[in-house]
């Protein structure tokens, strides 16, 4: 987690550590939070897997998805487009619903660390919806046999902005999380 005021560098931090994660042969995926509102739960992940998604053959895309792909087909529409046999699941239960797509996402996740080191970026997060959040939260807990970097930016310059980590506090981990202001 890098949080600071505007202006102070956080971006152009984590643009050149992707361009040093590219060089070295890592995947870098970035999702931003929307702060004008209005944005569907989970956006920031939503443009990060999209942006991979979209860069893949379908047949490897199937292949990575799994079993993973009719609850991502959740978070993700264009799976559907993409395979129209998916079948989106049907959920009496939402807290079950979400936790099989915060299990699913981290199973997508690892499939595609293993054939690639990933760097994931979400910036903004102090716009970041209570969803998004807990997904992040979710991945954290679980990266301990994932190559994955996941990088987190938020602003802390006021009380409109709270600090993301402290919703977080859960993650704080020695070895797996690091905050750095």
């Amino acid at each position: 987690m890098i949080g600071g005021e505007p202006g102070i560098g956080k971006s152009r931090l984590v643009e050149e550590l992707s361009r040093r994660a590219k060089g070295r042969g890592a995947r870098v995926l970035w999702g931003r939070c929307w702060e004008a509102g209005g944005a569907p739960a989970y956006w920031p992940w939503v443009q990060a897997l999209r942006s991979y998604v979209r860069e893949q053959d379908p047949d490897t895309l199937l292949l990575q998805l799994a079993s993973a792909a009719p609850d991502l087909a959740q978070m993700l529409p264009e799976l559907q487009d993409l395979f129209p046999e998916l079948r989106v699941p049907a959920s009496s239960d939402p807290e079950g619903a979400r936790f099989r797509l915060f299990d699913s996402t981290v199973a997508f996740l690892r499939t595609v660390a293993r054939a690639q080191p990933l760097v994931l970026v979400l910036d903004d997060l102090q716009a970041a919806d209570a969803p998004s959040l807990l997904l992040l939260r979710f991945v954290a807990n679980q990266m301990d046999d994932l190559h994955i970097l996941v990088v987190g930016l938020y602003r802390d310059d006021g009380p409109q902005h709270p600090s993301p980590s402290a919703y977080l506090a859960g993650i704080a981990r020695p070895g797996v999380t690091r905050e750095s202001s």
